[in-house]
């Protein structure tokens, strides 16, 4: 009985316990799934495939439009961003087309436009037809509230039924160029929906029209044809400046075409291995640059700054497991957004050609427990992806639901972070936190600059009462951009050494930036310089595999300097790399661990191209790299021997990377480190050796450094020689009997005299020379 009473008390406890751990670990998951978890809320509106989305210019709304059921009034349904971010489920106005309508005339593309009429605030709606019709829909906007009036709306059935344009042929893209009050000028894509089924196929056509806007009136003004793709036109972007403004297209034919609206003309940017599914131009590092993406699974990019045509280098940016249907551009970021029909979202890092985010949208509507129509046919993938203007949302379509996501900019980052200061680092969080930055940081806009304010703020917050700060303490709130706002080394080696202290926000940031592991290569640059002066050093680069050769001008030299040059490694990881160690050895047996650490950031606002193959001062070797950058430099000594010969054979016997050991996974004690340990595997094995091969220092060069090499072989003969000569001379002088200038022995005694002389003046220059040499640490 009482052995009976014992055991349910300790099963009760083991069970009790049980409980407790299943409970912890749940909420460990839930802790790190809300860190990391994309989602803001996932909405339906229509019970068919979405088809298209655009957002106003201030965010304040989106617009979709759908395929319809049969006898389905074709409508436009209007989102409330800002509702739908706070888990709103549905949108503020359906908009349907008035009169008659066919059935399933689905809208294909909707574009959104705000303008003045009449001084007054409007908004304004297009969206084009499978049938070829365009609808357009304007209504007033409330001044102080900025909120869209939807009651007694106007709205415009517009038909193309000229003799330039066929009317079977759908409207298939749309875009509004936002240039002046009371008019608006769209740009269509036109393309046969008979293709398939009619050989007598119709070219498709980019298409002009201006409409102009009165207060109870919309009446087109101009029309006409820009250009023609030989297949259906799967993309169109514009960009407006005030100079000219151009439109781009992306097309079955496999071309990317850039075309100018004023003058007419098209340039041919490029032609992929497979259709051109969308296509996005923008703006990067001051560059214009065209992305696309291509059924082939591949994302390709060109820099179209030059404006030239045929001169466009085409750059492959990556790829997916399958075909690419939609592109964006986070410009606020600097990343690229990708959609493919396998269902995941990827975030490009287009300096480094790397994916640093993936997302599965299977997966997020399998945890919000979200089933798709099943009886919608096909097209269950990723239709499009659109980041929104101000960069804080990223929409995706999968057939009949929008996704609406996080923007996983570097604020939203930090925020994350911050919340991870919160709760592990009392004292920092009360120092930094004041009374508002949280809420400062929860509402700013995702750019460099609010970045770069909230770095401000923080530091301001820091100072001593002295007037200066520790950059140490920033080490708990890893954000890798931090670094790059402080061009002093002391204070960049300062944070960087406090975030190797900082085990678990370090990785608490890393894995908030790599969803998955990351997949990029990474190496370095090696460049060696026979100079030591730090502003007029001269190099040439030993990691091209061009057979290296390079002149050691001072003969007595005993020291080469290398420079170590960090190529696509991103910022994230440069606290967890404390090392890259590289053992050098000469012909001559001298050999020495070159151990580069501390690496310093280095920015500059513009990057040239130089010949690797050339020496090149230290300020175009930092010109020549990309805009951000870690370097290292180190001292390899050689033998004073190699005076008297004409080349050193320098060999690179073996390069070993070296990581903190403090946040090293493989070192720590932690528990529950399994994905540090992916993401670190990852990195570590993403290295590439470079192949070096070996350097050729030749020792001097011209004349002065071969007569420095003659008098360093033959010193000790020329010594030799010097002294008996001024021997004979003093015995001649001492002991000869005769007139020494008048009788020939003399003479030629007297000119042995001075011969030695002039020995004992080069051996006094040699000396000289070489003990100045010493003198500089040579």
């Amino acid at each position: 009985m009482i052995l009976n009473y014992i055991f349910k008390i300790v099963e009760e406890y083991i069970s009790r316990r049980t409980e407790l751990i299943v409970q912890a670990n749940k909420k460990d998951e839930d802790f790190g799934r809300i860190t990391t978890n994309p989602l803001i809320n996932i909405v339906k509106g229509n019970e068919l495939n979405t088809r298209d989305l655009a957002f106003s210019s201030n965010e304040t709304y989106f617009v979709s439009c759908a395929e319809m059921y049969h006898s389905e009034r074709p409508h436009v349904l209007v989102w409330r961003m800002k509702q739908v971010a706070k888990k709103g489920k549905h949108y503020v106005a359906k908009l349907e087309i008035e009169g008659e309508f066919q059935d399933n005339e689905w809208l294909l593309c909707v574009d959104v436009h705000s303008t003045r009429i009449n001084g007054m605030r409007c908004w304004m709606i297009c969206a084009g037809s499978i049938l070829g019709n365009l609808y357009v829909w304007k209504g007033p906007i409330e001044p102080k509230s900025k909120k869209w009036i939807f009651e007694e709306c106007e709205f415009k059935k517009i038909t193309l039924e000229d003799e330039s344009i066929d009317a079977r042929r759908a409207i298939s893209k749309v875009k509004i160029l936002k240039k002046r009050p009371e008019k608006c000028e769209l740009i269509l894509a036109l393309n046969d929906v008979n293709t398939i089924s009619n050989d007598k196929k119709k070219p498709s056509e980019i298409f002009y029209i201006s409409l102009l806007l009165k207060a109870q009136e919309i009446s087109i003004q101009q029309t006409r044809s820009i250009g023609v793709h030989d297949d259906w036109i799967l993309s169109l972007d514009t960009r407006v400046n005030e100079e000219k403004t151009l439109i781009f297209s992306g097309s079955k034919d496999k071309t990317v075409r850039m075309w100018d609206l004023d003058n007419g003309t098209n340039i041919l940017i490029g032609t992929l291995d497979d259709d051109a599914s969308c296509v996005k131009v923008f703006e990067m590092n001051s560059k214009l640059m065209v992305a696309a993406s291509c059924i082939d699974n591949s994302i390709v990019l060109w820099d179209i700054s030059s404006g030239i045509s045929g001169n466009f280098k085409m750059v492959h940016v990556g790829n997916h497991e399958d075909e690419v249907v939609w592109i964006d551009y986070q410009q606020k970021n600097g990343l690229l957004v990708s959609a493919s029909k396998d269902n995941l979202i990827r975030f490009w890092d287009i300096q480094h050609k790397m994916w640093i985010r993936e997302i599965d949208t299977d997966e997020i509507l399998k945890q919000e427990e979200i089933a798709l129509n099943q009886r919608e046919f096909g097209l269950n993938y990723l239709r499009m992806v659109i980041v929104s203007p101000s960069n804080k949302y990223v929409l995706a379509i999968k057939k009949n639901k929008i996704v609406i996501l996080r923007n996983f900019g570097r604020v939203w980052h930090f925020y994350q972070q911050l919340k991870f200061v919160e709760k592990n680092n009392k004292e920092l969080f009360n120092k930094i936190y004041g009374k508002n930055l949280k809420q400062i940081v929860k509402h700013k806009s995702e750019s460099e600059e609010s970045l770069r304010e909230i770095y401000a703020i923080i530091k301001e917050r820091l100072l001593s009462s002295s007037g200066t700060w520790n950059p140490r303490k920033l080490g708990p709130l890893f954000v890798p951009s931090f670094v790059t706002f402080d061009e002093s080394e002391i204070n960049q080696k300062e944070y960087l050494t406090s975030v190797q202290s900082t085990y678990e926000s370090y990785w608490y940031s890393v894995k908030n930036m790599f969803f998955k592991e990351p997949e990029m290569s990474w190496n370095f640059k090696l460049y060696l310089s026979t100079d030591l002066e730090e502003d007029v050093s001269n190099f040439i680069e030993i990691t091209n595999n061009n057979h290296p050769h390079i002149i050691l001008d001072d003969r007595k030299q005993s020291q080469l300097r290398f420079v170590l040059i960090l190529d696509n490694v991103p910022t994230t990881f440069i606290p967890l790399l404390n090392a890259i160690e590289v053992e050098v050895e000469s012909d001559r047996g001298d050999k020495d661990s070159l151990d580069f650490s501390d690496f310093a950031y280095f920015t500059k606002p513009k990057a040239i191209q130089v010949d690797r193959k050339k020496l090149i001062s230290k300020n175009d070797l930092f010109e020549s790299q990309a805009s951000d950058f870690y370097y290292s430099e180190c001292i390899f000594k050689i033998d004073g021997g190699y005076a008297t010969e004409k080349f050193a054979a320098i060999t690179i016997k073996k390069i070993s990377l070296e990581f903190a050991e403090t946040l090293n996974p493989m070192e720590t004690k932690k528990k529950n480190i399994r994905r540090d340990l992916e993401i670190f595997e990852a990195f570590r094995k993403n290295f590439k050796y470079p192949l070096i091969q070996k350097i050729t220092v030749q020792i001097g060069k011209g004349f002065k450094a071969n007569l420095g090499k003659i008098g360093e072989e033959y010193l000790s003969s020329l010594i030799a020689l010097e002294f008996i000569f001024t021997l004979i001379d003093v015995i001649s002088m001492v002991g000869y009997p005769g007139d020494i200038l008048t009788d020939p022995l003399g003479i030629f005694l007297y000119a042995l005299g001075i011969i030695g002389f002039g020995l004992f003046t080069i051996m006094m220059f040699i000396i000289f020379f070489r003990y100045k040499s010493k003198s500089r640490g040579y």
